[in-house]
């Protein structure tokens, strides 16, 4: 009978490995970023979005949220189209000021 592996993230499997380490060089590029930022903007080699991508900005965070390269210390305040204010998390990369 083989052991189990030791259990990682919180018991969730990390997806997108690609598409996180995409958003890794976004933020080392660019700087803090929101995750709609990082949605709406990071690309691969070619500049073309990914085929295999999270589903939406809320998963995208969520992501981001279970990779340990990854924090969040504030948020930003943005309006929408119809003027109603809204909070963005900032996230950010260890090491990076």
């Amino acid at each position: 009978m083989m052991a189990r592996g030791v259990k990682q993230n919180h018991g969730f499997g990390l997806k997108h490995i690609k598409y996180r380490n995409q958003c890794y060089a976004f933020i080392e590029e660019n700087g803090p970023a929101t995750a709609s930022d990082m949605y709406e903007r990071v690309r691969n080699f070619r500049g073309m979005p990914y085929r295999h991508m999270p589903s939406s900005v809320e998963s995208l965070a969520q992501l981001l949220k279970r990779d340990s390269r990854f924090y969040s210390d504030g948020k930003v305040t943005a309006w929408d189209f119809t003027g109603s204010k809204t909070k963005h998390t900032l996230w950010k990369i260890h090491g990076d000021e």
